[in-house]
């Protein structure tokens, strides 16, 4: 007769700690992730970022956009009577430093006003073939007709203000952006509008408050959510149209290349304080 060997309870034990540690990495569905589609967010986590490009399109319907109060104000972010030409959604999923599972808004908050920092931030021009200067001067001004600088507005809470900000870059030249900000528990978001006309010679190529770009973090605790939302209408001329749609992209992964490399640098000084 064949005897029925033991199972050792120590292993039994084993067994059911791992599983009891494992499970919750199985039954994350799309309820625990409540701000996204559960499809877009497991590509998200998956390869890091999520993008779609709508060009020359009416009646659009963005997809990718955090479905949070912050979210549902950014989709309604254009405000000029004329319709965008070019639309661009895009997500980045970041995952904090090793033990951070803190809250970081008021963190995010003090970075997305440092206007000043971003000067000097590269990009990859297609048409150059290479690395350039995105920004060749960024500052914080009093206001979008003295345009007198000031220190970068980063005290307190971001939330309901409103900042101007000067900025000289290598594709649309020099302009002034009204950026205005929300603040919650935990997300922010920013919305820049170009104040001046984008002139190439003596073409105005695009209007005032005809290029915005949006910027929405929400902190989920172990990592970030961005979504980046960019809308610009220019003439749909084929002068314009392959610099402006290089232009929109390389100032995407700009502005996301910003951040993170500005809020890796905040948390280590966070930590080195701290020590």
């Amino acid at each position: 007769m064949n005897s029925i060997k033991k199972v050792p309870a120590f292993r039994i034990f084993c067994f059911c700690w791992l599983f009891l540690s494992i499970l919750p990495i199985f039954s994350q569905t799309v309820d625990t992730f409540p701000e996204l589609d559960e499809a877009v967010f497991n590509e998200l986590v998956s390869t890091g970022s999520v993008s779609k490009v709508y060009y020359k399109q009416d009646n659009i319907q963005l997809t990718l956009c955090p479905d949070t109060e912050l979210g549902s104000q950014l989709i309604n972010s254009w405000v000029s009577e004329d319709k965008p030409v070019y639309v661009s959604e895009s997500l980045f999923y970041i995952k904090k430093p090793e033990g951070s599972t803190g809250n970081d808004i008021d963190l995010i908050s003090g970075i997305l006003r440092s206007i000043s920092s971003m000067e000097g931030i590269k990009y990859y021009s297609n048409s150059a073939g290479g690395i350039k200067t995105l920004y060749l001067q960024s500052y914080t001004v009093d206001n979008p007709y003295d345009k007198n600088r000031i220190p970068d507005q980063t005290d307190g809470s971001a939330d309901n203000r409103t900042i101007y900000a000067f900025q000289e870059d290598n594709s649309f030249g020099v302009n002034t952006y009204q950026i205005d900000y929300r603040q919650l528990d935990n997300e922010i978001s920013m919305v820049m509008k170009n104040e001046d006309p984008v002139k190439f010679a003596f073409i105005t190529a695009v209007k005032k408050n005809n290029l915005v770009m949006s910027l929405q973090i929400i902190d989920k605790g172990s990592y970030l959510i961005t979504y980046i939302l960019a809308q610009m209408k220019f003439p749909a001329l084929s002068i314009f149209e392959s610099k402006m749609n290089n232009s929109l992209n390389a100032r995407i992964t700009a502005l996301q290349n910003w951040f993170e490399e500005s809020y890796f640098a905040a948390k280590i000084t966070q930590e080195e304080i701290k020590e």
